[in-house]
């Protein structure tokens, strides 16, 4: 019997051509786009991708506008492009670090990180 995939809302943050990535506290040191967190129940994904934007970094959304779904063999990622207003301010116990990522760099991080970047273009 197949597992059902559990769904994740993702936000891909662009500023001045570098992307929004976060290392969550406790989990290994590969980095991810921020708002890989549950959907609660009810909750429609662009919803709980704004406000986990906001909860754990302070950035304001100001435009949100649907990507693409993204499946890996555990997740089924919305995506949502964000643009948002103010500095990160990372919210201890919830995210250790953050980069604005140039896509050139090397990082360790998801593999769907990635995906998600090529499915963009």
């Amino acid at each position: 019997m197949a597992t059902a995939l559990r769904n994740r809302a993702t936000a891909v943050v662009i500023r001045d051509r570098k992307v929004l990535l976060v290392n969550h506290t406790g989990e290994s040191q590969e980095f991810s786009m921020h708002g890989d967190g549950i959907i609660e129940d009810g909750e429609l994904p662009i919803i709980a991708d704004a406000r986990e934007l906001y909860e754990e970094t302070g950035l304001r959304p100001t435009r949100i506008e649907y990507l693409l779904t993204y499946d890996t063999s555990i997740h089924k990622q919305v995506a949502f492009r964000i643009e948002a207003e103010g500095e990160v301010e990372i919210e201890p116990g919830e995210i250790s670090a953050f980069v604005w990522w140039d896509q050139k760099e090397k990082l360790p991080m998801y593999s769907h990180v990635r995906g998600i970047l090529e499915a963009m273009k």
